[in-house]
């Protein structure tokens, strides 16, 4: 009986508690449970060096859990984006290539779309006349995510 009542210690649970939320924060999106479970374990950090009342464990515990939900969520949200969010921004600025190379992977046509390598992707591509793979092309415009091309 002993036993159970050691591992019945807030700061023990608190962990557990923490330790569970983190875990879950991998199966749910938005970056915002990881948050209550940093909160959690840092009242079982308290608890370890102090003895608080539970409601002082929950004060602090929400306290602790929404600060840092709102000073640390989206600096995070920014590491976690990675590359998918700079391939999106790529996208809206693709204007900015107009005039650029690129080389043709697979051939195009005008009834076709083919491919280009640009910047080290494959892109859709479109042009007026055929053009052969390996040719080199210059990027004209855009049509949603299909480059248009002409040979040079």
């Amino acid at each position: 009986m002993e036993s159970l009542k050691d591992m019945l210690r807030p700061e023990i649970i608190w962990l557990l508690v923490g330790l569970g939320l983190m875990f879950l924060e991998l199966m749910l999106p938005g970056l915002i449970v990881l948050f209550f479970g940093l909160g959690a374990m840092i009242v079982a950090a308290v608890c370890f060096f102090a003895e608080i009342t539970i409601n002082q464990q929950l004060g602090l515990f929400i306290l602790t859990s929404i600060l840092m939900l709102v000073a640390m969520r989206g600096l995070l949200r920014k590491v976690f984006r990675g590359h998918a969010h700079s391939a999106s921004g790529l996208e809206g600025n693709l204007s900015e290539f107009i005039g650029e190379h690129g080389v043709v992977k697979q051939t195009i046509s005008p009834r076709r779309p083919g491919k280009i390598e640009f910047h080290g992707s494959d892109w859709a591509a479109v042009a007026d006349g055929t053009i052969e793979a390996g040719a080199t092309v210059e990027i004209t415009g855009r049509e949603n995510i299909t480059l248009k091309v002409k040979q040079i």
